[in-house]
């Protein structure tokens, strides 16, 4: 009776995997079909004059999304300041020319405008709602092929990227293949909701394939933009951070944030316990910018114990309650040097 009770649940095994796996392509499938009204194509246009005499026309074609049914659109931003001209090619194919409203050049996102009405807006995922280990995938227009899919996880959050001499923090790390044609794409979870913006790609060994042109006067080296073989990274933006940027750009016409010229990290458990630090409190000054409003007070190795009355206990929440102020303001911080405790006064400034 068990032998026969083993062939029999053998027996039954490829037909409840196929199963399985077309559960699992229908809802790929239907995620896609969610999110492609809110995907369109961008095209930036460059021209430049050659020995004073020949102008040299060269185009980048890239992806948007759509953030408003009155026509604004989110794309990557790197290359779009230099543009002489910017067009999008709508859902229903038609297309219009774009108005760049702004670059945040921080995080690499813009915000254009086409005179269309009507169009389909993402939905945003909640930032809770951004996990490690939920599916990534990713609408874009892969070398100019509109609406291909791609699917993969996410497998890091908050990371630290250096891309075309810029530093880019809490991007998120994906398994998902990306393309050329792909940056600006859309980055959704399982129920379709926009997670984040396909930023750019990262491979251990780059071999040189020879220029691309126009490629190279621009943010973005080339290795951002070719084919990449499997086992490659790529990075996406976070649907908050675009967020954040869209309302700023069009509400003030351009990016204003707020700044305090200090970047900080956790402090260990050995650091509290030396200075007498209570549990899950204070951060460690790593770098100072001297150009930044705290240069004259602080330095590297100092200790934030609270800004303006709050006690440090978040980084990322300390770095986000600065970022959205959008007026200059003096903030009271205590901190350590040495174990000494001090008090100062600190003036965040406003800019983008």
């Amino acid at each position: 009776m068990l032998t026969f009770f083993l062939m029999f649940l053998v027996a039954q095994m490829p037909e409840e995997a196929s199963s399985t796996l077309e559960r699992v392509e229908r809802e790929v499938a239907a995620v896609a079909e969610k999110i492609r009204p809110s995907v369109v194509g961008v095209t930036a246009g460059f021209t430049a004059e050659f020995e004073s005499r020949h102008q040299i026309t060269e185009s980048l074609k890239l992806t948007g999304i759509v953030h408003s049914a009155d026509g604004v659109i989110l794309c990557d931003g790197n290359v779009l300041e230099r543009a002489t001209e910017i067009t999008v090619r709508l859902p229903d194919d038609r297309e219009a020319v774009a108005r760049l409203l702004g670059v945040d050049r921080r995080t690499s996102v813009a915000v254009l405008r086409v005179a269309a009405k009507g169009l389909a807006p993402a939905e945003f995922a909640r930032p809770d709602e951004v996990r490690q280990g939920i599916y990534a995938i990713v609408v874009g227009n892969t070398l100019g092929l509109r609406s291909s899919v791609e699917v993969g996880f996410v497998s890091g959050l908050g990371r630290s990227i250096q891309v075309g001499g810029r530093k880019y923090e809490d991007m998120i790390q994906m398994t998902t293949a990306v393309n050329a044609g792909d940056c600006g794409g859309f980055v959704a979870n399982s129920r379709g909701q926009l997670i984040g913006m396909v930023h750019s790609s990262y491979q251990g060994e780059i071999h040189d394939i020879g220029s691309l042109g126009i490629l190279r006067l621009f943010g973005k080296d080339y290795s951002d933009f070719i084919p990449r073989p499997a086992g490659t990274m790529s990075f996406a933006t976070p649907a908050s951070t675009m967020r954040f940027v869209a309302e700023r750009i069009l509400k003030h016409g351009r990016m204003v944030r707020g700044w305090m010229g200090v970047t900080v990290r956790p402090l260990g458990d050995a650091a509290r316990e030396q200075f007498g630090i209570r549990s899950g409190e204070g951060c460690e000054v790593w770098s100072v910018d001297p150009q930044g409003p705290a240069a004259r007070v602080l330095r590297r190795r100092d200790i934030l114990l609270s800004i303006d009355g709050r006690p440090v206990t978040d980084v990322r929440a300390l770095r986000r309650w600065v970022t959205e102020m959008e007026e200059p303001r003096a903030l009271q911080i205590r901190y350590l040097r040495g174990g000494q405790r001090r008090e100062a006064e600190v003036r965040i400034v406003v800019g983008d």
